[in-house]
């Protein structure tokens, strides 16, 4: 995880222990919405899990 992150959830008061990046196969459930933020990721094409989910890009 990005040390920004990490050290923001840790000014909140939230913790960190055992937190790591996942991918899309490590998780049981699909995403309500799913934001891209880098330009190189806009209108690329999204697998077939994530077929009616909610998209949006953030340039």
């Amino acid at each position: 995880m990005h040390p920004r992150s990490l050290a923001l959830l840790a000014r909140k008061g939230i913790p960190t222990t055992g937190l790591h990046s996942k991918s899309l196969d490590a998780i049981d459930m699909a995403p309500d919405v799913v934001i891209t933020v880098c330009d190189s990721a806009a209108g690329e094409t999204c697998t077939a899990y994530l077929e009616g989910t909610m998209r949006a890009h953030w340039g």
